[in-house]
């Protein structure tokens, strides 16, 4: 009878070093998201970095509002993934077990532990490319498919109607064919209003995206998706409470503008509840909160399955690449703000993302912007690292 034996020494593809940073990135002043939300004036980001024993790097980042939050969550980061060491890069299933196992008293499945999670899995991703020599659209099936995207960067609630029509032509004029426009917290008729001068000003053509940040009553979400029907706005975002499936199901029911949501969802089952709610016809899919690459391609399939298309959230240069890698992918949200973080690197052209041949995530972290980034963060909290 034989017995296995293992390699005592790592092999090439083996982690070697995990390390974790803090630093800050302007955001550029906007008008108030709204909503009811907290305003959005900075990102503090975490930023996670990989090492293999043959010296190849898969990064990943994180961006939070609350300095104090982000720098909390990258020291529990730090201690966590000393478990990964020594594991094979390839074996992410078990990688992010092991930090779940490591974050046991933190209550896994919460939100905070699924981040922390999902910038594992992001950044073992990102070194399994580089080993390979493959991007991440190709590691998971895609073949490199163009990706729409639409600009989120404008059309705040906050704005006044005059800014809200400056900004919709200016991101028309950037070449974006849709827009996302925030509705909430005013009366209706000029929730309605908005949305009509949004219309006119991008052109019958511009696919409209119109976000409720979950601050209506069913009621009012339904007289709104009624009074736009001749709009034809792409869809509705999350009109009503978050974790309210009842009143977003009576939405769905009564209009027929298309319901949009989950973003906000961090785990598989959860995400597998809301499908057999069946309240969605599009599945809005947050990398950062889902469990990362790993979690947001199971929750696509599953989508597939029900017939329902997915959409990247947020963190542009990551959800593309899914996007593109997704049989049901649609469309990718796109902000301007880490475009510097990343050297320039996955940004759209004309409301487009195309499938570079880079290896991993295709954009290896600028370290002159995280200088910057590092400094702005010493002089903002005044503590020299």
């Amino acid at each position: 009878m034989s017995t296995a034996s293992h390699r005592k020494a790592p092999p090439e593809d083996a982690v070697r070093e995990v390390a974790t940073e803090v630093v800050l990135i302007p955001r550029p002043p906007t008008a108030p998201v709204g909503g009811g939300l907290k305003a959005r004036t900075q990102f503090a980001t975490i930023l996670l970095s990989v090492e293999s024993e043959g010296g190849l790097v898969g990064e990943s980042y994180l961006s939070l509002e609350s300095i104090a939050q982000a720098r909390g969550l990258a020291a529990i980061m730090a201690e966590a993934c000393q478990a990964v060491v020594g594991v094979d890069a390839f074996a992410r299933a078990r990688s992010c077990r092991a930090v779940v196992g490591e974050l046991h008293d933190l209550l896994p499945g919460s939100g905070a532990v699924q981040m922390l999670v999902s910038l594992v899995d992001l950044a073992l991703w990102d070194l399994c490319g580089k080993i390979t020599g493959m991007p991440v659209w190709r590691l998971a099936g895609g073949e490199g498919r163009e990706v729409p995207c639409y600009a989120s960067h404008g059309l705040f609630s906050g704005e006044t109607d005059d800014q809200l029509e400056v900004s919709a032509h200016r991101l028309v004029e950037a070449g974006f064919k849709g827009v996302k426009l925030r509705i909430g917290r005013r009366p209706l008729a000029d929730d309605v209003a908005r949305a009509r001068r949004v219309r006119d000003a991008v052109g019958p053509e511009a696919s409209i995206m119109v976000d409720g940040l979950w601050s209506m009553s069913s009621s009012e979400a339904i007289s709104f998706a009624r009074a736009v029907e001749d709009l034809k706005i792409a869809w509705l975002e999350d009109p009503v409470a978050e974790g309210n499936v009842a009143e977003l199901r009576r939405v769905r029911d009564n209009v027929a503008v298309p319901i949009a949501s989950a973003e906000r969802i961090s785990s598989v089952a959860e995400f597998r509840r809301l499908l057999d709610a069946d309240v969605l016809d599009v599945a809005i899919l947050d990398v950062h909160h889902i469990g990362g690459p790993t979690g947001w391609l199971l929750c696509a399939a599953l989508a597939n399955e029900r017939g329902i298309s997915v959409a990247g959230h947020s963190a542009p240069s990551y959800s593309a690449q899914l996007v593109s890698a997704a049989e049901n992918g649609l469309v990718v949200e796109y902000f301007p703000w880490w475009d510097e973080l990343q050297g320039g690197a996955m940004t759209p052209d004309r409301g487009l993302f195309t499938m570079a041949g880079q290896p991993g995530w295709g954009m290896p972290l600028d370290k002159a912007a995280i200088d910057a980034y590092r400094e702005r963060l010493e002089e903002t909290v005044g503590v020299k690292r």
